[in-house]
Formats: structure tokens, C-alpha cells, sequence
């Protein structure tokens, strides 16, 4: 085999973890930031980051029984969340006005 590989991985509150894999459960927007993988070993360094984005809402719009209409016809447009508290929601519309649910 090669050298011995050792992993640190840096996180966005500064903290450090010596692993391969960095489990992130339970992710909430806190848990935004850069993620850095350090690789050491005594043939050298190196070093790759990402950026973790976390959206608070995975927000979904449907229109039934398409969103294509017919002048004249009908659709039932629905907006659903998942995750974080409960939400207000307005759909907002070119001529009819704002409708709050």
C-alpha cells in the first residue's frame, strides 16, 4: 500500500473532526457554510472545500389538472412545504389579486 492517509475535516464553526466521512443529521440552516477536507500524510497535504447551503423550506407549487388552461377554464394551484414551522403562504397573481392561506 501507499502512505497512511489522515483526514481533518474543518468545519464552519471553526471545530475540527479527524475522520474520512463527515456525517451531517438532522442538518438545519446553522449547519451552513464551508466544509474543508484536509489530507495529510508524509508524502504531503492537500486540501478540497464545499459549500453547504441549507434552505429552511423544500417549498412545492402544483397546478391541476395542468398548467396549461383552456380561456375560460379551470386550475387549482397548490403550494406545500416540508420542513421548518408552519408557513403562511400568499400566491400572488398577475390580475386576480393575492390570495393568503
Amino acid at each position: 500500500g501507499g502512505p497512511t492517509l489522515n483526514y481533518t475535516w474543518m468545519l464552519p464553526d471553526d471545530t475540527n473532526v479527524t475522520s474520512d466521512m463527515l456525517p451531517v443529521n438532522n442538518v438545519m440552516t446553522s449547519d451552513t457554510g464551508e466544509y474543508t477536507c484536509v489530507v495529510t500524510s508524509e508524502a504531503g497535504i492537500a486540501s478540497t472545500s464545499v459549500i453547504l447551503s441549507v434552505v429552511p423550506y423544500n417549498i412545492t407549487l402544483s397546478a391541476e389538472p395542468s398548467p396549461k388552461v383552456a380561456f375560460g377554464g379551470n386550475v387549482t394551484l397548490t403550494c406545500s412545504s416540508e420542513g421548518g414551522p408552519s408557513l403562511n403562504y400568499t400566491l400572488v397573481t398577475p390580475n386576480k389579486g393575492n390570495v393568503t392561506s
